[in-house]
C-alpha cells in the first residue's frame, strides 16, 4: 500500500455532512455519506496540491436512510 498511496486525509463528520448537503442540494446527486468521504476531503482543504488543478472524484453509493437525509438537511 504505500507505495501506491501518496497521503491519507481524515475527515470529521461535519466535513461529510457538509459535502452530502452540497451535492444533494447543489449538484443535485444524492450519495450515501462514505461515497462523498473525497469530496469532504477537498472541500475542507485537507488534500495539498490541488489548487489551480483539474480534479476528478469517485462519488458512489445512493443507501442514505431517509432519517439521516432530513437530519442532514434541516439546518
Amino acid at each position: 500500500m504505500r507505495k501506491l498511496v501518496d497521503e491519507i486525509v481524515l475527515v470529521t463528520d461535519a466535513d461529510v455532512i457538509e459535502a452530502m448537503r452540497f451535492m444533494l442540494l447543489r449538484m443535485k446527486l444524492l450519495a450515501e455519506p462514505t461515497g462523498v468521504v473525497s469530496v469532504a476531503a477537498l472541500m475542507a482543504r485537507k488534500v495539498g496540491g490541488v489548487t489551480g488543478k483539474r480534479i476528478g472524484v469517485i462519488v458512489s453509493g445512493g443507501n442514505a436512510d431517509p432519517k439521516m437525509l432530513s437530519r442532514i438537511l434541516d439546518f
